[in-house]
């Protein structure tokens, strides 16, 4: 038969888990909403944390943490990853902008629910190139009207 030692009893121990609770693990619970018309303040993805210079605020349109774009901002071009660090800097409390002092903590930490227009990312790329398209076609106007000042002769077919 066997006997069991102190040795082993003391090892068996020392691999049982206990449960221990969030506090004691430091997990931080999440509390702080985000919501539509909320601005934020985040450091661009290929920046450096501390620089003022890639230091970033904007204004949550849309909000769908299912989807590939969890925040849709009223940039466009910009698509914040989950794991990313933004700051609530201002809250949209009963159709009022008021200052907030947030923290930086990433997205995912946040309570996040479907909210907003799920099309602004649509609306805004379509308000963009409208844009671009105004700014090239005055850009080609002013052209043809300088080359026709300066006599060298117009040239359409390379403006198109």
């Amino acid at each position: 038969f066997d006997v069991e030692s102190d040795e082993d009893n003391d090892y068996d121990d020392s691999r049982r888990s206990r449960r221990l609770s969030r506090r004691s693990t430091l997990m931080q619970v999440k509390k702080e909403p985000l919501r539509p018309g909320d601005i934020i303040e985040y450091y661009k993805q290929q920046g450096t944390a501390g620089n003022q210079s890639d230091l970033c605020q904007a204004a949550i349109l849309a909000i769908d943490p299912c989807g590939d774009r969890i925040l849709t901002l009223n940039d466009p071009m910009t698509i914040l990853q989950p794991d990313h660090m933004v700051k609530r800097i201002k809250r949209y409390h009963r159709k009022k902008l008021l200052d907030y002092p947030g923290q930086f903590r990433p997205i995912n930490q946040y309570i996040l629910k479907k909210e907003g227009n799920q099309n602004a990312a649509k609306e805004q790329l379509a308000k963009v190139n409208a844009q671009v398209k105004e700014t090239t076609k005055r850009i080609k106007e002013t052209i043809t009207a300088q080359m026709k000042q300066d006599g060298t002769g117009c040239f359409q077919d390379m403006l198109r």
